[in-house]
């Protein structure tokens, strides 16, 4: 970052993962209604999007590491945090394959939405304030 001043430019990536992080909270919200419909090209469209916004925020947050890391110890933070999205990731799965034995599959992506929605409370409760916009010379 330039200084001690985030800039809107070194915000991307954190906007990125905000809306990455609120869209596929989102389609989990929805996902008992797109699994109970009997269209399978509105079934298909949505799992293309929703692949598309979950895939987009990992990226982005080791981006958001990198650029917040130490250089002394960045590599080490982009392990830390690759680590832990991967055991989220393999929780996530076995969890959910679990309770798959006591919750209709069309509702099972609903407790999904938890993560996005603790990523989000995450992100949003870090926001970096954002520099002042130059002024010119008063006339």
């Amino acid at each position: 970052m330039h200084g001690q001043r985030a800039t809107l430019a070194d915000n991307c990536p954190r906007t990125v993962a905000t809306t990455a992080l609120a869209l596929s909270g989102l389609c989990c919200l929805v996902s008992p209604l797109v699994l109970r419909s009997q269209s399978g090209g509105f079934f298909l469209s949505f799992l293309f999007g929703w692949g598309m916004v979950v895939a987009a925020d990992s990226p982005m947050f080791s981006s958001l590491v990198a650029q917040s890391a130490p250089d002394a110890s960045r590599g080490t933070a982009l392990t830390i945090v690759n680590c832990i999205g991967f055991a989220i990731t393999v929780v996530s799965i076995q969890f959910t394959s679990w309770l798959s034995g006591f919750v209709q599959v069309q509702d099972l992506y609903l407790l999904l939405a938890v993560g996005p929605a603790l990523g989000l409370l995450a992100q949003l409760g870090s926001r970096p304030k954002l520099a002042p916009a130059p002024t010119g010379p008063k006339s």
